[in-house]
């Protein structure tokens, strides 16, 4: 399974929750996020997804505050059994990706704040999504 695969299981869930906007690889904070969606009302959630242990387990080194100036929701996704709850920090949810490109929810995402996307940010995505489509657009 490879990240691109769980992007878009991410992807298909958003869609089907009538999800505002979502994107990946976006540098919408202090850092690259794998997948980012904003909901209809704003709120922005955040998926760290991981295809290795050992990838979870450098990640948990980065000095990354996602309290600070991230997302309202940050959630770990990796293939199933990966990484148990009980190691995911307390900022972080965990869903685990299954056969049949379902997501098991096994730890909820704690609210981290109650701000909703600025124009700033909205500007900073939708510019982000412009030039992605046009880079990959003229490799075509």
């Amino acid at each position: 399974m490879t990240e691109r695969d769980i992007q878009r299981r991410v992807y298909r869930l958003c869609v089907s929750r009538g999800v505002k906007w979502q994107a990946p690889n976006i540098w919408l904070f202090a850092w690259e996020s794998d997948f980012i969606s904003v909901s209809r009302a704003g709120v922005i959630t955040e998926y760290e997804i991981k295809i290795s242990r050992s990838d979870f387990l450098a990640d948990r080194k980065k000095p990354r505050d996602v309290r600070q100036d991230g997302p309202t929701y940050f959630w770990y996704v990796c293939p199933e059994g990966m990484i148990q709850p009980e190691e995911v920090p307390d900022y972080a949810g965990l869903a685990w990706t299954s056969p049949g490109y379902r997501l098991l929810w096994m730890k909820p995402a704690p609210v981290l704040h109650r701000r909703k996307i600025t124009g700033r940010q909205s500007l900073k995505l939708l510019t982000s999504c412009y030039f992605r489509f046009w880079s990959l657009w003229m490799k075509s």
